[in-house]
């Protein structure tokens, strides 16, 4: 009888949880696509994607958080297979002693970068084709929210867009 009643408690969970479990589903056209990616595992499937998409980036990014988020090995690596695959990267970055430093072989890596003096952002926002990827930098565990809508993409495309036309030029490439 125990069991029983152990079971029919999961049951009602299980009831409960059904429309967020639904939810990550998610296969209509008209609904976004939303994926949520954990660890430094979950980080190397996202720029793995981005490499896949081969299509030109846009970001904000804060290099000061950034860099202990994942492992060197990889920091040093990415960029570099980004810039063999000929995808170019535009960030605007958060102005810091660390980004200063980046940028500086921003031209080899095939980057044009505009610092913009800012407090902390803790986030690296990369929005390319129709997805952006949304990166905590906070938590020792990283994670990734990943958008893919054609609308959100391209709205945050044109604020971005909007805001690299306005500022000066700090360091391009």
């Amino acid at each position: 009888m125990q069991l029983f009643e152990i079971e029919k408690m999961r049951l009602v969970k299980l009831k409960r949880t059904m429309p967020e479990l639904l939810a990550i589903q998610n296969k209509s056209k008209i609904k976004p696509r939303v994926r949520f990616y954990e660890g430094v595992g979950g980080m190397l499937e996202v720029y793995s994607d981005i490499l896949k998409e081969k299509k030109k980036m846009v970001a904000f990014e804060d290099f000061e958080h950034m860099q202990p988020a994942l492992p060197k090995s990889f920091c040093e690596w990415y960029p570099a297979e980004r810039a063999r695959s000929n995808i170019l990267f535009r960030s605007i970055t958060r102005d810091s002693e660390e980004a200063r430093r980046l940028t500086q072989h921003n031209r080899r890596l095939l980057r044009e970068s505009k610092l913009l003096r800012s407090a902390d952002w803790r986030t690296k926002t990369i929005i390319y084709g129709n997805k952006v990827a949304i990166r905590s930098l906070r938590s020792k565990k990283p994670f990734c929210v990943l958008i893919e809508d054609h609308d959100i993409a391209q709205t945050l495309r044109n604020v971005w867009q909007e805001l690299w036309n306005h500022l000066e030029v700090d360091v391009i490439g």
